[in-house]
C-alpha cells in the first residue's frame, strides 16, 4: 500500500524534568511555561534551575525572568 504525504500525527509526551543553569550570580524571580500558560512549580538550587513541565502536546517554552 503506498501512502500519500508525510504523517501527521502528533504524540504528546508527558512531564519532562527541565534542569537550567544561570549565569554567576543570577537569581529567579519566577519561571513559567508560555506555550501551555501554567505556572511553574519550581527551585533554585546555587546557579541552578529545576522544574517539571506539564504534559507537551507539539513544544513549550520555559520563560525564567532573573
Amino acid at each position: 500500500m503506498m501512502m500519500k504525504g508525510p504523517l501527521r500525527e502528533i504524540l504528546p509526551i508527558g512531564p519532562q524534568k527541565v534542569r537550567v543553569k544561570l549565569p554567576d550570580g543570577a537569581k529567579a524571580r519566577s519561571v513559567r511555561f508560555l506555550v501551555g500558560e501554567a505556572k511553574a512549580q519550581w527551585r533554585q538550587s546555587g546557579a541552578w534551575i529545576e522544574t517539571t513541565t506539564p504534559p507537551i502536546a507539539l513544544h513549550e517554552v520555559v520563560a525564567i525572568d532573573i
